[in-house]
C-alpha cells in the first residue's frame, strides 16, 4: 500500500512572528515543516515500518525552498518527494480549496490508497485541505486522529472529541488528518540526512495541472492584537471594590448556569458593590456556600476541614455566613443540608489568603434587615 503525505513548509514554531498589516512579514524568518504534517509524516513512516505501508511519498506546493522541507521528510523517512512550484504565498493567496485540487491531481497520478495530513497547518488554522481532499475524491475521512490502525481493506481511526473519545472504521482508500496526540515525530539522524540528499524529488508546476489557483478569500488586514494592560494591585478589599465600581464602571455582577433540561438561563446570585453584604437568590436551593470577592468567586463543598457548633435544625432554614466582617451571605431553604451539619463540616474556601478570620452562622429569621435583594 502506498501512502501519500502532503507537507507544507511554515513559519518555525519557536520565531515570534511580524505583521505588516496586509500579513506575517517573512523576511529573514526561519521556516520549517509544519509541525502537524511531521507528524503526518512519522505516522506514514510507522506503519512502513510495521510493514503495512510498502511506499512513502511526501508532497509539497510552493517556491523552491519547499524541496529544503520535503528533505526534511525523506530524511525521517520518506522514500521519494514531490514538489509543485509555486509563486503563490502558501499561508495566504494558496488557500485551501486551490490546494485539494492539485493534492488531487497528485493522487490521480500516485493511486495511493492512504492520504495522511496534518489536521492543519499553523499558519493559516483553517483545517480545510484534507476534508476538501477526501470531498473531491469522495474518499472517507478521519479527521483529528490520535492513533492509526490498518486492518485489511480498513482503517480505524481514534478522535479525542468533546463528547468523548471516538473510534470510526473507514473503507479504503481514505484521507485522515493528524492530531498532535497521534505521536511524537522522530529526529533524522546524520546518516539519514545524507542519504536523504541522494532520494528523487520530482518537480511539477502547478500551471501543468490545469486548475484555477486564484484567491477566492481576500485578507483585508493583519494586526498584531491589542497588548495587555498590567494589572494593578490593591491594598485591600474596600480599595479593590472602589476600582471595580469607579474606574470599571461595575456596579452589579449577574451569575447565571443554563439549565440541561430546558437549555434556559437560571440566576444563581448576584451581587451588588459597594453594599455591606452580599445577598443571594434566596429562591433557589444551593447545596453548597458561594463566596464573593468583588467579580471573584469560588464554589465549595461539604468536607471536613472546619468544625463548627450544631444549629438548631428545627427552627433553622437558612443562615447568614459572615466571613472577616465584611463577606456576608444567604442560604434559603435548604433545610436537610443544615441536618448534615450535626455531623459533617464546612470548608469555606477563601480567595484571600487562609482563612484566618472569624467565621459564623446565624440563624436568618433573626437577621431579616439583610435578607432584602
Amino acid at each position: 500500500m502506498k501512502i501519500l503525505v502532503p507537507i507544507k513548509r511554515v513559519v518555525d514554531y519557536a520565531v515570534k512572528i511580524r505583521v505588516d498589516f496586509t500579513g506575517v512579514d517573512l523576511k529573514n524568518v526561519k521556516m520549517s515543516m509544519n509541525p502537524f504534517c511531521e507528524i503526518a509524516v512519522e505516522e506514514a513512516i510507522r506503519l512502513k515500518e510495521k510493514k503495512v505501508a510498502s511506499e512513502v511519498v511526501a508532497v509539497s506546493i510552493g517556491p523552491k525552498q519547499c524541496q529544503e522541507t520535503l528533505r526534511t521528510a525523506l530524511a525521517m523517512g520518506a522514500d521519494r518527494g514531490i514538489h509543485i512550484t509555486c509563486d503563490l504565498r502558501t499561508d495566504q493567496e494558496l488557500q485551501p480549496l486551490a490546494v485539494a485540487k492539485l493534492l488531487k491531481e497528485i493522487v490521480n497520478k500516485e493511486d495511493p490508497k492512504l492520504v495522511i495530513c496534518g489536521k492543519q497547518s499553523i499558519d493559516a488554522d483553517a483545517a480545510q485541505t484534507g476534508p476538501l481532499l477526501a470531498g473531491l475524491l469522495d474518499w472517507s475521512q478521519g479527521t483529528f486522529a490520535s492513533n492509526v490502525a490498518v486492518e485489511g481493506d480498513a482503517v480505524h481511526v481514534t478522535r479525542e472529541t468533546d463528547a468523548g473519545i471516538e473510534t470510526l472504521k473507514l473503507s479504503l482508500p481514505a484521507v485522515v488528518t493528524a492530531d498532535l496526540r497521534l505521536n511524537e515525530p522522530r529526529y533524522a539522524t546524520l546518516p539519514n540526512i545524507m542519504k536523504a540528499k541522494k532520494k528523487k524529488i520530482e518537480t511539477l508546476a502547478a500551471d501543468s495541472f490545469g486548475v484555477d489557483l486564484t484567491p477566492r478569500i481576500e485578507i483585508v488586514e493583519v494586526k498584531n492584537p491589542e497588548s495587555r494592560k498590567a494589572g494593578i494591585k490593591v491594598a485591600d478589599v474596600d480599595e479593590l471594590v472602589d476600582k471595580l465600581k469607579n474606574e470599571a464602571g461595575l456596579d452589579e455582577f449577574i451569575f447565571v448556569q443554563r439549565r440541561s433540561s430546558s437549555n434556559a438561563l437560571e440566576l444563581l446570585w448576584r451581587v451588588r458593590l459597594g453594599e455591606e453584604y452580599v445577598i443571594f437568590d434566596s429562591a433557589l436551593q444551593h447545596h453548597a456556600v458561594q463566596q464573593c470577592l468583588g467579580a471573584s468567586y469560588k464554589w465549595t463543598q461539604m468536607t471536613t476541614s472546619l468544625g463548627f457548633a450544631p444549629l438548631d435544625v428545627n427552627r433553622v432554614n437558612g443562615c447568614v455566613l459572615r466571613h472577616g466582617g465584611w463577606i456576608r451571605a444567604s442560604v434559603q431553604n435548604v433545610d436537610f443540608w443544615f441536618k448534615e451539619m450535626f455531623f459533617m463540616a464546612l470548608r469555606f474556601e477563601s480567595t484571600m489568603v487562609a482563612s484566618v478570620f472569624p467565621l459564623s452562622f446565624e440563624d436568618s429569621s433573626k437577621s431579616l434587615s439583610i435578607l432584602k435583594a
